[in-house]
């Protein structure tokens, strides 16, 4: 069949519309995850992806253009839907929508996106991420850094609510206090 380095593609099918990819999981892809890409004037609309798994991309393996880590490219498709999916681990298309589609991402959680993970706010027109996490505690930065970054973010309208994960109890109780005291 040949090589195919996304996770699940729908790049070299021919007029794809009327697709719903329900409750799957698509994981270690070498380039994307899952690819709704059309880059040879194939028609693709009419798609949802709907309470999926789209993590874990390969990101030192066998592509190419070098490291990787991607999750979903929307490229000159119509009326995609995303609804309910958690992206997680992949440092880059969580998902992203370029000139030439139309997408609707709703209700979707971003996990561990990452140094480029949500570099696609502007591009999907999303002025605000609801729920933003410190994924994991660094010991070395002081709750204070903690909580200015995430004051000045909440002050500037860029997230509505900030959570933590991975954090010990009692560093959260320390954030707790700090916030209270200030």
């Amino acid at each position: 069949m040949g090589y195919d380095p996304d996770g699940m593609s729908m790049a070299k099918s021919n007029s794809i519309y009327n697709v719903v990819i329900d409750h799957c999981s698509v994981t270690w892809g070498i380039d994307e995850e899952l690819s709704v890409a059309d880059f040879h004037g194939n028609k693709r609309h009419d798609i949802t992806l709907h309470k999926c798994i789209i993590a874990q991309g390969l990101r030192n393996s066998t592509h190419p253009k070098g490291p990787h880590s991607m999750g979903t490219l929307l490229n000159d498709t119509k009326q995609v839907s995303i609804i309910g999916c958690l992206y997680a681990h992949n440092d880059y298309r969580n998902p992203r929508v370029n000139s030439g589609a139309m997408a609707t991402v709703v209700n979707c959680a971003m996990y561990n996106t990452g140094y480029k993970g949500i570099e696609n706010l502007k591009r999907m027109q999303v002025d605000t991420i609801d729920l933003f996490y410190a994924h994991i505690d660094d010991m070395n930065t002081p709750v204070e850094e903690y909580l200015e970054a995430f004051t000045r973010l909440k002050s500037s309208g860029k997230i509505r609510f900030a959570g933590a994960s991975n954090f010990s109890v009692w560093r959260l109780e320390e954030c707790r206090q700090a916030a209270l005291h200030n």
